[in-house]
């Protein structure tokens, strides 16, 4: 019989950045029972759609410290050639990448998805359960019994000893854990955004990626080896721009670049409705802290076991091209900081209290030390970094999507200076 005690870590959102989280944890032989509960159906978050993630040097060591730096190569791809062009064609700007020497990996969401979570089916139960359909309402941390006690929206209720809010950009763990409402401090950009992938690509060479610019309006995209073009547009909007259906999003696009360089047009009329998804783009005010401590009656501080990562701690608009990237290393580093300060010895003597006692409320197995520790690690190693991010891309996409003309002829002549 193992009478090892098993820390409960909750983990709510089973995007990437809380799949990166559980293998992390999973790999490195923890005694820890990782629960993962996710609001969609599992069709749903592994059906292809949208355009693609760009992950980048941070984020790929994070795969190859996993192990899983040839599966991640196998459906990365990289770009040999690069174009800056006008909405009518012409080249601003042409950049050539050597192999060997590119930076940047492109994949699309659902094929990442799904290579994570084959490695996590290797798993046993003992170790890590997946509940798909399963919506967080609430959450509240017991100081007694030093457990968060979670509840769901089917009624389903349970005890854990951290929670990780991996749940995105809309996270219920950052509203109460921030005492905000849902979406009440978020920000938007007048930006309307479309992701798609073509399924066709019979006039673009491979393994090449373009931008088109004018003002207000960006689209860009690349092309890969199973035939495809996956991209994005951005249009400058004062509100969101709200289609009815996917069919209602496909027209539009066909309606606003009828008048673009021809391949534009050829890339939407080949791309299936159902595959082009719809976004207003929305960032936060950078925070100070991904987690949360009290003053007891002693005036000690006592550290609440739970987390945000990804885009529950920092949303951020896409013109960076780090969101992904960020949530990728926040999840690994916090996984590693909570496996740095595991004690084996702490182990054995709660183990047998647990065993004389049979009490299952035992106090949570990261005390109020090691979890206060890992709060100033996390938080030191990952705020400034994501609000560096944060507002570099928010310049950017306002350079690019410039509200006048001075600002986009001043972009296009930077890109033409630029080596």
């Amino acid at each position: 019989t193992n009478l090892v005690k098993m820390a409960t870590v909750a983990v709510i959102g089973q995007g990437v950045t809380g799949l990166i989280f559980t293998l992390t944890l999973l790999k490195n032989n923890t005694n820890i029972k990782l629960i993962l509960f996710e609001k969609y159906s599992f069709d749903k978050i592994t059906t292809p759609i949208g355009g693609s993630f760009d992950i980048c040097l941070n984020a790929k060591k994070t795969f190859e410290r996993l192990g899983l730096l040839d599966k991640f190569l196998d459906i990365g791809k990289t770009y040999k050639t690069a174009e800056f062009k006008t909405s009518k064609g012409k080249v601003i700007k042409k950049l050539k990448v050597e192999d060997g020497k590119q930076h940047h990996y492109a994949t699309d969401r659902s094929t990442l998805l799904n290579m994570l979570l084959k490695e996590i089916e290797k798993y046993d139960n003992d170790r890590v359960e997946i509940y798909y359909e399963y919506v967080l309402k609430s959450y509240k941390y017991s100081k007694k019994r030093r457990k968060v006690n979670l509840k769901f929206t089917n009624g389903y209720e349970m005890k854990t000893d951290i929670l990780i809010g991996a749940d995105g950009i809309n996270s219920v763990v950052a509203s109460q854990l921030l005492n905000v409402e849902n979406r009440s401090d978020l920000i938007f950009h007048n930006i309307t955004a479309y992701w798609g992938t073509s399924s066709v690509n019979e006039i673009l060479p491979q393994r090449y990626a373009f931008i088109y610019l004018n003002q207000n309006i960006y689209f860009g995209g690349g092309t890969n080896d199973k035939g495809e073009i996956t991209w994005a547009c951005f249009i400058h909007s004062k509100e969101f721009i709200k289609d009815k259906s996917k069919v209602d999003m496909k027209n539009t696009l066909l309606s606003r670049f009828k008048d673009w360089d021809p391949p534009i047009t050829n890339i939407i009329e080949n791309t299936d409705p159902e595959r082009i998804a719809q976004v207003a783009i929305y960032d936060k005010e950078p925070i100070s802290e991904y987690s949360k401590y009290y003053y007891n009656e002693e005036n000690k501080k006592i550290p609440m076991p739970v987390f945000v990562i990804g885009d529950a701690a920092h949303p951020i608009t896409p013109f960076l091209g780090q969101g992904v990237n960020l949530g990728i290393c926040d999840a690994y580093i916090l996984a590693k900081l909570l496996i740095k300060y595991q004690n084996d010895d702490d182990n054995k003597k709660e183990d047998e209290e647990i065993r004389n006692n049979n009490n299952e409320d035992e106090e949570n197995y990261y005390d109020d030390s090691k979890l206060l520790n890992i709060m100033e690690e996390y938080n030191n190693h990952r705020v400034n970094q994501a609000k560096n991010k944060i507002l570099k891309a928010r310049f950017i996409s306002k350079l690019f999507l410039s509200n006048n003309i001075f600002g986009y002829f001043l972009l296009k002549y930077g890109l033409t200076m630029t080596p």
